[in-house]
């Protein structure tokens, strides 16, 4: 089910000003005596150049993002059921069971570098990495069943399919990174 193009738009207008008026908004608030640090102090200046982008970009921010090129990859290929046809989705799901018996096989070696220091999985770089390594891998299959498709055949289609999450969900991309500063800028400016 989509989300309709007014809340899509109402929820990144409202990101967007959130935004725009958080550093005006804790200035004005520190201004009133109230307990919060102002983005507009030397210290305030410091973290928007320090820290703004990289709150942007945050591990969750980047997650979604990385997650939402996916699902357009998929989309593309014709895998989230528009083209089904049995025979490609199957050589697909078998390249899935490889990728995810890598994957195992990765991470329960006894010295395997995916585990943490002390052998647990949690806190892991495997853990850690295990979205980035989902939605590559499920990009993986959506173009192996693209390329039995016939829907990637030349490099054009090649890229179109690498970016058809970006295009077609950038309002949401934006909504996520806005949403990401948003979040961390009220961590930092709430004491």
């Amino acid at each position: 089910m989509r989300i309709r193009r007014q809340t899509t738009d109402f929820l990144l207008t409202a990101s967007v000003v959130a935004a725009s008026i958080l550093p005006f908004a804790s200035w004005i608030l520190s201004l009133l005596g109230l307990p919060v640090r102002s983005m507009f102090s030397d210290e305030g200046l410091r973290w928007l150049f320090l820290h703004g982008a990289e709150s942007m970009f945050s591990y969750g921010a980047m997650a979604c993002t990385a997650c939402l090129v996916a699902l357009g990859s998929v989309e593309y290929s014709g895998m989230d059921g528009s083209e089904y046809r049995r025979t490609p989705f199957l050589v697909s799901l078998f390249f899935a069971a490889i990728i995810d018996a890598l994957l195992l096989l990765a991470m329960l070696h006894p010295h395997s570098p995916l585990i943490s220091l002390t052998g647990s999985l949690w806190p892991s770089p495997f853990l850690h990495g295990l979205p980035f390594a989902l939605c590559i891998g499920l990009q993986f299959v959506a173009l192996i069943y693209a390329l039995q498709m016939r829907r990637v055949n030349d490099l054009h289609s090649f890229v179109e399919f690498l970016v058809a999450g970006l295009v077609r969900y950038a309002p949401w991309i934006v909504f996520v990174m806005l949403t990401s500063f948003v979040w961390n800028g009220l961590r930092y400016i709430v004491k």
